[in-house]
């Protein structure tokens, strides 16, 4: 075990980086301790005992790791091998882990120099059969980061091969979207929920535009009652959001009884630290009302739309959704379109006539 960097906070130990010497002789140097890994090798105690508890778990799990990786004929330079190192380095989210597990499993004893272009193509026809283009497409831009990462940092490779294969054609996204009616309709079946919450919940999501994970997660220490926002930090890209909402939401939000013994504003009826799930009551109530092929995520569609409508922009659009382009957001450009020529029309009548 070599020298390693550490700072305290609290009653918490963290290390910045660290190297480790396997007993095989192997020197390996991790840089930048991810925050899972610094929270699962933290330790209570003195700051002294943590520096060491610190070192000795995350040197034994390390160990462990090697054997496996041995024993399953991963080597240094095995796809099996670049993939777990890239994952402990730059700690993607849990989606990216998911796609990167599924081409550990179909590059298997490869190393990443005999990786051809029809490798990949090979692995996306199978992944056609179970997914969308879209979904093939992130599974793409996950092992191409990889490969990336190969060139750039670790320069083992002077090319990536899926830089080669060209990107799948995707449809038109989905924008299903609550007419007046079907708003006034999917409210009142909530409302009338055997859950207390479905129609906060309902509301919230079409005033922030949050998906389900972000609003159901949601912690009283994101939420501004006073100012009227909502920050969502477990996002699909990873990125923090804060974004402000009024109305029906804030003043039902306002209403709601707090639980002290929870920092989860809809904790799960049988574990308290789990947020709950509203998918049967939303989907109950949808059926009340009498809506055809809506789900919770169309919710989102209409709080996006419902924008346009009021003439937001697609960079607007797209900041308040979290997207970080505007290719997700393209589906709402006729929407703004249309308020832009009445805004234009709208000129020419006052100020030109």
């Amino acid at each position: 075990m070599s020298q390693s960097i550490f700072f305290t906070r609290g009653n918490r130990v963290y290390g910045r980086f660290y190297e480790l010497v396997l007993p095989s002789g192997q020197y390996k140097k991790l840089s930048l301790c991810s925050i899972k890994e610094r929270n699962k090798y933290s330790a209570k105690g003195s700051p002294g005992s943590q520096r060491d508890r610190f070192l000795n778990r995350l040197y034994e799990d390390r160990l462990e790791k090697e054997l496996q990786k041995k024993k399953s004929g991963a080597t240094a330079d095995s796809i099996q091998e670049l993939i777990d190192n890239y994952i402990d380095e730059k700690d993607p989210d849990n989606t990216v882990r998911g796609q990167l597990k599924y081409w550990r499993k179909e590059l298997p004893n490869m190393k990443a120099k005999e990786v051809e272009p029809y490798n990949i193509v090979l692995v996306q026809d199978l992944l056609k059969k179970r997914v969308g283009p879209a979904s093939v497409n992130r599974y793409r831009s996950a092992i191409s980061a990889v490969f990336t990462y190969c060139v750039k940092e670790k320069f083992i490779l002077d090319h990536n091969p899926v830089k080669i294969v060209p990107k799948l054609k995707e449809p038109r996204g989905r924008t299903r979207l609550l007419s007046f009616k079907e708003r006034k309709q999917l409210e009142a079946e909530c409302r009338k929920s055997s859950n207390p919450d479905l129609y906060l919940v309902v509301m919230l999501a079409l005033s922030t535009g949050g998906r389900e994970g972000e609003i159901w997660g949601l912690k009283w220490s994101d939420v501004d009652l006073k100012k009227g926002s909502v920050t969502f930090r477990d996002t699909k890209n990873g990125d923090t959001r804060r974004i402000s909402f009024d109305g029906p939401a804030l003043t039902e939000f306002r209403n709601k009884i707090r639980r002290i013994d929870t920092e989860l504003v809809f904790p799960g009826k049988w574990d308290k630290n789990k947020p709950r799930s509203f998918r049967k009551p939303f989907e109950q109530s949808v059926q009340s009302a009498g809506l055809e092929d809506f789900t919770f995520h169309d919710l989102r569609h209409t709080f996006a739309s419902y924008m346009a409508m009021d003439g937001a922009t697609l960079r607007e659009i797209a900041d308040a959704l979290g997207h970080r382009t505007l290719n997700m957001v393209m589906r709402y450009s006729h929407l703004t379109e249309e308020h832009s020529s009445k805004v234009v029309k709208g000129m020419n009548q006052r100020m030109l006539a």
